[in-house]
């Protein structure tokens, strides 16, 4: 999120001075997870790529805990 209800610490805090041009995240992470932002001075292609009218793929990579069950894969 760009604007933090509770008034935590966001991405857009913290680059917010690493340039002269307003900059734009494309996607997020989560509070709780790690892994790497994109940032573009360009806000049109930031909005086509984030949002769901445009249907830009996406792949996401994930390392777990623990292995994944059969159960675990009903449940999604």
């Amino acid at each position: 999120t760009m604007d933090d209800p509770m008034g935590r610490k966001t991405v857009m805090g913290l680059v917010r001075k690493a340039c002269k041009e307003r900059i734009y995240p494309v996607g997020r992470l989560d509070r709780e997870t790690t892994g790497l932002l994109l940032f573009t001075n360009d806000g049109d292609m930031a909005k086509k790529l984030t949002h769901p009218r445009f249907k830009a793929g996406k792949i996401y990579e994930v390392e777990l805990d623990k292995n994944v069950t059969s159960s675990h894969l009903k449940l999604l």
